[in-house]
C-alpha cells in the first residue's frame, strides 16, 4: 500500500467516526432526559462529593395507590406510613419540629431547579417557599434549622464544583421562612469557595465543614460558619479524594473514597491531628461514626464478597461482625439512642465488585429497612418496602427528625423523596 493511499484510508477512518460520533450526540443523546427530567449534558456524568454515584434515568413507578408511587400525588389528606414525598428528583432534605403547627415538617430542593417545597410530614399539601431557580444542583444541604441551605452544581465549564449558600428571604414581619410568602422567597446569600471536594453540616446545623483542594495533591480541612464569613483550618492532608462527616458536635471525620480495589482510611480529625479508626487494610472501606464517637460501622471488600462490622473504640478497638452485609453510605445512627443504627439492606447480600459498581450505577439494589440494636446484636426489619408500596427501593440518604419519629430517603432508582413513619 502506498503512503498517498495509506493517508487517504486514515483520513477516510477519522471522518466516519467524527460523523458517527456527531450523529450519536445530535440525534440521540442531545434528546435524552435525565434523572431530573432535564436534557442530559455532557457533565452530567461527573457528579462529585460522594464516591462518584451514577444514577439511572427515571422509571414510571408501579403501585396500587397515590402517595406510594401508583401515580400523581395528591395535594391534600393524611399521609400514609410509607409516603413519596416528592414527585420530582431531589438533591437534598431536611426534618424538622414545626414550632407553629408542634409538628414535624421536611424541606427539600427541587434538583432540576433548585426551587424549596415544604410539606407537613403527615399531610400531602406541599407548597413551594422559594422563587429562586438554581439549575441542576447534585447536592443540597440545609443549615441554620432549615432556614437556610448550600446548594452544590457545575460550573459552565463542566469542571468547576460550585457551593451557593443561599438564605430564605423573609417578607417584613416574619421570623420564619414558613411564616413568609412563597411569592417573596428568594435566595438570598454568596458562593463559598471553588471545588469544595466534599461537605458536612454539623448535628445542630450552625457550622460546616469541608475538603478543600491545595494544589495537585494535597487538601484541608475546614471548618466554618455555613455563609463561609468566618473558617477555620483544622488540618492539612497530603491526599484529596476525601469524603468528610460530622457525627457528633466537636467530632468530624474524614473517609478515603471507597474503592474495591483501593485500601481505604478513616480518620478522626482532632485539635490539628488524624486519628485513624479503620485501617488501610480495609479494601473498599465505607465507615459511619456514632454520636458518642465510640461505636464505628464498617463496611470492606474482600475476597468473600461485602461485609459490614462495628469497631468499639471503648474497648481498643474490638470488632464484632453485623448481622447484615450492607455499606456504610445506607446506615444512619440514633442520635437518641446512640445503640440504635438503622440501616437499608440489600437483599440477597453484595458482590465482589463492590462498592464500585453500586456507586457507577452498574448495580441497582433493592433494600430492606432493618433497625440493629448494635449491644444486644438484635436486627429487626423496619419495614418490607417492597410489600408497602408493590416496588422495590435502593435506598440512600437516609437522615431521620429530630423526635425521631420519621426516617427520610432518597430512592436512588428515581431520585425521590420519600419518608416513613416509625412505630
Amino acid at each position: 500500500m502506498s503512503k498517498k493511499t495509506f493517508k487517504f484510508l486514515a483520513f477516510a477512518i477519522i471522518a466516519i467516526v467524527v460523523i458517527v460520533a456527531a450523529l450519536w450526540y445530535f440525534l440521540i443523546f442531545r434528546g435524552s432526559v435525565g434523572p431530573d427530567g432535564r436534557p442530559r449534558s455532557i457533565r452530567d456524568f461527573f457528579p462529585f462529593g460522594r464516591p462518584d454515584i451514577t444514577v439511572p434515568i427515571a422509571k414510571p413507578l408501579p403501585g396500587p395507590g397515590e402517595g406510594t408511587g401508583g401515580g400523581p400525588l395528591p395535594e391534600t389528606g393524611v399521609a400514609p406510613r410509607l409516603r413519596q414525598v416528592s414527585d420530582v428528583p431531589t438533591s437534598g432534605a431536611i426534618a424538622f419540629l414545626d414550632v407553629a403547627s408542634d409538628k414535624t415538617k421536611i424541606r427539600y430542593v427541587e434538583r432540576a431547579t433548585g426551587h424549596i417545597f415544604e410539606t407537613l410530614a403527615d399531610d400531602y399539601r406541599t407548597d413551594r417557599i422559594s422563587n429562586t431557580t438554581v439549575r441542576q444542583v447534585y447536592e443540597a444541604y440545609f443549615v441554620e434549622d432549615g432556614e437556610a441551605v448550600i446548594m452544590r452544581l457545575l460550573d459552565e465549564d463542566g469542571v468547576t464544583i460550585e457551593s451557593f449558600y443561599g438564605s430564605l428571604a423573609r417578607g417584613e414581619g416574619a421570623t420564619t421562612a414558613t411564616e413568609a410568602s412563597a411569592e417573596s422567597q428568594e435566595l438570598d446569600g454568596v458562593f463559598l469557595p471553588d471545588n469544595i471536594l466534599s461537605l458536612a453540616v454539623s448535628p445542630d446545623t450552625d457550622e460546616i465543614a469541608y475538603v478543600e483542594r491545595r494544589g495537585s495533591e494535597a487538601s484541608a480541612l475546614v471548618r466554618a460558619s455555613p455563609d463561609g464569613k468566618t473558617r477555620r483550618e483544622l488540618l492539612r492532608l497530603p491526599l484529596t479524594e476525601l469524603l468528610v462527616g460530622w457525627p457528633a458536635d466537636e467530632t468530624v471525620t474524614i473517609l478515603t473514597k471507597p474503592s474495591a480495589g483501593a485500601p481505604g482510611y478513616f480518620y478522626e480529625a482532632e485539635r490539628g491531628v488524624a486519628n485513624r479508626i479503620a485501617t488501610g487494610f480495609a479494601r473498599g472501606l465505607t465507615a459511619l461514626l456514632d454520636s458518642t464517637g465510640t461505636m464505628a460501622l464498617v463496611g470492606t471488600s474482600d475476597q468473600r464478597g461485602y461485609t459490614s462490622s462495628l469497631i468499639d473504640r471503648a474497648k481498643g478497638n474490638a470488632r464484632r461482625a453485623l448481622p447484615a452485609a450492607t455499606f456504610a453510605d445506607k446506615c444512619l445512627w440514633s442520635r437518641n439512642t446512640p445503640a440504635i443504627l438503622y440501616c437499608a439492606v440489600p437483599k440477597g447480600g453484595l458482590g465482589l465488585s463492590q462498592p464500585d459498581s453500586w456507586y457507577q450505577g452498574l448495580t441497582a439494589l433493592s433494600d430492606d429497612l432493618y433497625r440493629i440494636d448494635t449491644e444486644t446484636g438484635a436486627a429487626e426489619r423496619v419495614i418490607d418496602l417492597s410489600v408497602e408500596a408493590s416496588r422495590e427501593f435502593d435506598l440512600m440518604n437516609l437522615m431521620l427528625d429530630p423526635s425521631e419519629e420519621y426516617i427520610l430517603f432518597i430512592d436512588k432508582n428515581t431520585l425521590f423523596l420519600w419518608s416513613l413513619r416509625l412505630e
